[in-house]
């Protein structure tokens, strides 16, 4: 008697989730957001491990793979991940989180973050950051990032235009 294993499901098959796999990969994922947010060395490696946690759960959450792509986006800057290995990573985890949901703003600005400066492909860089301006016109940090990525092109007065949305719309940011 031979003991037959499961099939795997075949490549596009939907996994079910349940509601409280979702509701436990949601929580995940805001608690990555919140390590995140404090931008530590410690902290983005806690969010990366919320992130993956929340995919665990939920492997069809495009939020908890755009979120493993801001955290790979800041991880090059405030620790001692190499360039090129955040920003593959935060690329692959980006073009996901668009392909699960082409909807996410998140996602969106993720990936023209990691496009621009990973890439140094200014054309698709902007074309992300306007998609996801244009998915959330109310992001302030999309704005931000945005308004750099003109800065660095020399592109002052529309770079300057980007800021100040920012600004006034989170007017407590520094």
């Amino acid at each position: 008697h031979l003991s037959r294993q499961p099939a795997a499901p075949s490549h596009g098959a939907a996994i079910t989730v349940s509601p409280s796999e979702k509701k436990l990969a949601h929580d995940l994922y805001l608690k990555g957001r919140f390590e995140w947010s404090q931008r530590t060395p410690d902290s983005l490696n806690r969010a990366l491990d919320y992130f993956t946690q929340a995919l665990v759960h939920d492997p069809g959450k495009a939020e908890a793979y755009a979120g493993l792509a801001d955290t790979y986006d800041l991880l090059r800057e405030y620790s001692t991940m190499p360039d090129t290995d955040a920003y593959q990573r935060a690329i692959a985890a980006a073009k996901k989180a668009v392909e699960l949901d082409d909807s996410s703003e998140e996602a969106h600005r993720a990936l023209a973050f990691a496009e621009f400066y990973g890439n140094w492909d200014f054309a698709e860089g902007e074309k992300e950051f306007q998609r996801a301006i244009e998915l959330n016109p109310n992001d302030p940090l999309a704005h931000k990032w945005y308004a750099n990525a003109l800065a660095l092109q020399r592109r002052y007065v529309e770079g300057l235009k980007q800021i100040n949305i920012a600004q006034e719309l989170d007017p407590s940011s520094l």
